[in-house]
């Protein structure tokens, strides 16, 4: 299904409890991680619900949409500092997106995180 389907059939809560909040981070963060070691954005953090809508993340736990926003600038920066330097091989750091959004949130989605 969607990413929409997902976070209608309650996949994606933003009523969390702080342990719970704590656990998501930790998830996003390790996502992160494995996306700098080469797997792809696709199975990394862009698995992660929050991610793709910040607008929503950010109006209902402004923690976590703080900290989804934060990672996704920092990947894009890596993205975008990568793919303008060619200083890797396709092999070694994927960077293509699978038609998922790959691009830096805009201004007013960066805000409303």
């Amino acid at each position: 299904g969607s990413v929409e389907e997902a976070v209608a059939a309650g996949r994606a809560p933003l009523d969390l409890l702080p342990e719970r909040l704590t656990a998501v981070m930790d998830e996003v963060l390790a996502a992160e991680a494995a996306w700098y070691t080469g797997y792809s954005l696709a199975q990394t953090v862009l698995t992660c619900l929050y991610v793709h809508d910040l607008r929503r993340t950010a109006e209902g736990n402004p923690v976590l949409g703080a900290f989804c926003a934060a990672t996704w600038h920092a990947v894009c920066a890596v993205k975008t500092i990568l793919e303008t330097s060619s200083v890797h091989e396709e092999e070694d750091f994927v960077t293509y997106t699978f038609g998922l959004p790959g691009d830096t949130p805009s201004l007013e989605e960066s805000n409303a995180a």
